[in-house]
């Protein structure tokens, strides 16, 4: 039988298990707003919420590359 540690998860506040010496799933805060006293710098997440993050840092530059795409369109527009 596989000892397993509990963890929480930070972002759905979700207990979770992993074997022991198995790290859970990780992000780093990285921003010139950080205050190390004040806010975690790392965050441990579950199996689905690291799922979830990593879904959104795909899109998110998806959007990002459609949203510059739009801004030089009405940029012309305007100019127009």
């Amino acid at each position: 039988m596989t000892e397993v540690k509990t963890y929480l998860c930070d972002r759905c506040r979700k207990t979770f298990t992993k074997p022991i010496g198995e790290k859970p799933s990780q992000v780093t805060r990285e921003d010139e707003t950080y205050v190390p006293d004040v806010l975690p710098h790392i965050f441990q997440l579950c199996d689905e919420c690291i799922i979830e993050f990593w879904n959104w840092e795909i899109h998110d530059e998806d959007f990002d590359k459609f949203s510059a795409s739009m801004t030089k369109k009405w940029e012309k527009e305007a100019d127009s």
